[in-house]
């Protein structure tokens, strides 16, 4: 940074905290800020992420860097630096990426006796979308060039600040920008180690000593990758380390310490050659974040998505996801038992088009449609199955998914095989028919018989009347006839009411 005017103390210290080639050329973002928030320094990988530039940026309040509805920057800070085990904060950057930066905080006073808070972070989102494209490296074997020419103490830079030389000595900025510096790498509370052109440890901070349990005096000296390196992994670190030691800087490097207990420690590490004052290299210097628990929760959650694939698979009920194209991304079990569609034979086609009657296009398309929405909705529609071209009547619940950050990303359907209880529902309802015309003819027998039975009993009750009056014998042989017919239908019809009972 150059300037015509005298610089204010913390803007003066954070201008030589920004000297150090090893931090400003680090790909981890480094950022100063005064008591009140504001912008006083940065690297340049915090200005590229950061959006940082020119003049006018400095002084600029830190929560202007957030997105719209982010917390209280500085508030964050201070709770990070009260913090008695410091985690770190994240936050997201304002621009259409919406950038997720973990950073970790550290005040210190300068050689101006300004206070000056020192922000180092870690580009979470960038570090996502590297795990997501990386894929599996193997193993290669690797012999290490010989180093027996090479210098075998550090001049520039040294932990406990009173040793070494300074670079260009020329003028009382320069000189305290080094012994500044040296004092900011020691304190600050990311892990930062270095070594020389032959491999040995010769900057060792308290934060990196803490987390593998290794003093600076018992690390400084020794060979880093045989001490703490795991064996399978030497090969490809020492690689890494000899090509920074050539001009090469390793950029997100992921490496594993052993700590003194032989467990592991995982870092993500941005790796720089360091150089004197003539431009030679004199060795390596690593700045980086602890990984750990961040890769552990990162197990954990692949080891529960792992969980729930499962779950769903071999849930008893047929479960259908469907992204915001309408195409299926999947297909558990259950479902290709009841369609009879293996999972390879629908992924990714429109579930809609293919897997839905015609006649029901409109009424499936719109609960997908409410759906991506946020609203849940139900329908009964039947599926077609591939073999037998029949179709699976379906109770379907159609709801959501999200992703982490709220937003609607695709359905769930659960689905329900409903045929056999619409066959059952449909056998109630014959049966219940047959059942209300059984009951209508019983009652149609019972009301004709009763009917037919009072003009019966008449006949009966004259033709006795008539039998008691004087009748030759063939009157009397008809009155008797007519007598019996009548009794045999008044006998007919009692039993057929006792039936309609």
């Amino acid at each position: 940074m150059e300037t015509q005017t005298p610089l204010p103390p913390d803007l003066a210290d954070a201008e030589l905290f920004r000297l150090s080639d090893s931090l400003d050329k680090a790909s981890v973002p480094f950022l100063a800020i005064d008591t009140v928030g504001r912008i006083l320094s940065w690297n340049k990988t915090c200005g590229h992420i950061c959006g940082l530039s020119s003049q006018q940026d400095f002084g600029t309040p830190l929560q202007e860097l957030l997105a719209s509805g982010e917390p209280d920057a500085l508030t964050q800070v201070e709770e990070a630096l009260r913090a008695t085990q410091v985690e770190g904060f994240e936050v997201r950057l304002r621009g259409p990426d919406a950038r997720r930066i973990c950073f970790q905080a550290q005040t210190w006073t300068g050689c101006l006796q300004a206070t000056v808070t020192v922000l180092i972070g870690v580009d979470v989102t960038r570090l996502q979308q590297r795990r997501a494209e990386a894929a599996p490296m193997s193993m290669q074997s690797h012999t290490g060039a010989s180093r027996a020419d090479a210098p075998s103490a550090d001049p520039e830079l040294c932990t406990n600040g009173k040793e070494g030389a300074v670079g260009e000595q020329t003028t009382l900025e320069r000189c305290a920008s080094a012994d500044t510096v040296t004092c900011a790498l020691e304190m600050a509370n990311v892990p930062i180690f270095g070594i020389d052109t032959l491999g040995l440890v010769n900057v060792w901070n308290r934060k990196v000593a803490a987390l593998t349990k290794y003093s600076h005096k018992e690390l400084v000296g020794r060979d880093l990758v045989e001490e703490l390196i795991p064996v399978e992994r030497q090969p490809s670190v020492r690689a890494t380390f000899e090509g920074v030691l050539q001009g090469k800087e390793a950029a997100n490097f992921e490496l594993v310490l052993l700590d003194k207990n032989q467990q592991e420690v995982e870092m993500l590490l941005s790796i720089t050659a360091r150089r004197d004052v003539s431009g030679v290299i004199v060795g390596a210097l690593a700045i980086g974040q602890d990984i750990t628990a961040w890769r552990q929760a990162e197990g954990d959650k692949k080891q529960g998505a792992q969980d729930l694939n499962l779950f769903i698979d071999t849930a008893n009920v047929p479960i259908i996801g469907i992204d915001m194209n309408g195409l299926v991304t999947e297909w558990n079990c259950k479902a290709e038992k009841i369609t009879e569609y293996q999972r390879q034979d629908v992924m990714g086609r429109q579930f809609v088009k293919h897997l839905i009657l015609p006649e029901h296009h409109d009424l499936v398309q719109e609960a997908l449609v409410n759906a991506f929405s946020g609203i849940d909705s139900s329908l009964e529609t039947p599926l077609l199955t591939q073999t037998t071209k029949h179709k699976v009547d379906m109770l379907l619940n159609v709801n959501p998914r999200k992703d982490e950050n709220g937003e609607v990303a695709g359905v769930y359907i659960l689905g329900q095989d409903i045929t056999s209880c619409l066959r059952a529902m449909e056998m109630d309802s014959q049966l219940s028919c047959l059942r209300a015309s059984n009951d209508a003819k019983s009652q149609f027998l019972a009301h004709v018989s009763h009917e037919m039975r009072t003009p019966l009993n008449g006949i009966i009750g004259v033709n006795q009347l008539l039998i008691d009056t004087g009748l030759n014998s063939d009157q009397a042989a008809l009155v008797k006839l007519i007598a019996s017919s009548s009794e045999g239908l008044l006998c007919l019809i009692n039993d057929i009411l006792d039936l309609t009972r």
